[in-house]
């Protein structure tokens, strides 16, 4: 069921529920908000091949499909699906396309009267199915994971893909890119777990968070070792050490580096949490990744995560930190 709320606070930031999408779109005074659940979106889910697909969402498909296969990810067009929700004044669209078996779950969408100072918040978590086998992707050894990091020392991925949503209101929109990988090693106990997001200029903060989610923690402990900022070079997220002929060494993803100024981690281990923020910026568009090693004591299973990205564009602010504890 879609809601409405009204509040005078100048800026709210929510992200509904676990494996929740949320936007918000400010405006001067009152905030109007509406949500769209899990339903919603469920129900305005096909497969991008449909025959009621739009010209623009075949647009969105094929930048979707020209960006994964230029990163290595194989994806056909046939892989992709398409979601796109309207308010019920259709003032407000949201688009989400994404492959693989991470999903978005719910949006919220709030307002505010003025439009003559629009800023736009973007708030979206995604979760993995739980459980799953641990089987590679026929993928090769050693190849460039999202946003440019490397991994190496036989790590290989077992769950790959991006979630891309687009909103647009009367004379604005926003664009939020994540993606997720996880990635394994033969010979490694530990999983490592990389979560990239993309935010569209004109941005003025931005963080992500990954959690193992509540009903996996029992055999799941860490991170262990997450990534951290540097103003030169790279951070590396260290797996093992892992011994073969030529002696002991360790497997990690080496990403680039997240500047120092502005960055705050957002690392939560007593609640299995990575995740890092960059606030405040220069409103041009931006990127931040993270990375954790976790230990599996069960090794027949991969453990699952969610996902929450936050971006902020336009005028004025919103205060992040209110909103998330009572919804990530």
């Amino acid at each position: 069921m879609r809601r409405a709320l009204i509040t005078s606070v100048a800026g709210v930031a929510a992200l509904a529920v676990a494996a929740a999408i949320v936007v918000f779109i400010v405006k001067r005074s009152e905030v109007s908000v509406t949500v769209f659940t899990r339903a919603e979106i469920q129900a305005a889910t096909r497969p991008s091949s449909s025959p009621d697909e739009s010209d623009e969402s075949k647009t969105s498909v094929q930048k979707y499909v020209t960006r994964e296969n230029a990163s290595g990810h194989s994806v056909r067009p046939g892989d992709v699906y398409v979601a796109v929700v309207r308010s019920e004044d259709g003032k407000t669209t949201a688009e989400f396309v994404w492959s693989g078996s991470r999903t978005p779950a719910a949006l919220l969408v709030a307002s505010r009267a003025d439009e003559s100072r629009r800023g736009v918040a973007v708030g979206l978590t995604a979760t993995t199915p739980t459980g799953l086998p641990a089987s590679p992707l026929p993928t090769p050894v050693d190849r460039e994971a999202y946003g440019g990091a490397v991994a190496d020392g036989g790590l290989r991925v077992v769950r790959s893909d991006c979630i891309d949503v687009r909103v647009s209101i009367p004379g604005a929109t926003a664009e939020t890119l994540s993606c997720a990988e996880l990635w394994h090693g033969p010979q490694t106990p530990e999983w490592l777990y990389h979560h990239y997001a993309q935010g569209q200029a004109p941005l003025t903060a931005m963080s992500i968070r990954s959690r193992v989610v509540k009903d996996q923690r029992s055999y799941v402990t860490g991170p262990h070792f997450v990534s951290s900022c540097s103003d030169g070079g790279r951070t590396s997220v260290l797996a093992g050490p892992v011994k073969n002929e030529q002696g002991r060494f360790n497997p990690a993803i080496h990403m680039r580096s997240n500047p120092c100024t502005g960055y705050l981690d957002r690392i939560n281990q007593s609640d299995w949490q990575t995740g890092a923020a960059l606030e405040p910026m220069a409103r041009g568009g931006a990127s931040i990744e993270t990375t954790g090693a976790y230990y599996v004591s069960e090794p027949n299973r991969s453990p699952a995560w969610e996902d929450y990205v936050w971006t902020y564009s336009g005028h004025g602010t919103i205060d992040e930190s209110k909103y998330v504890a009572r919804l990530w």
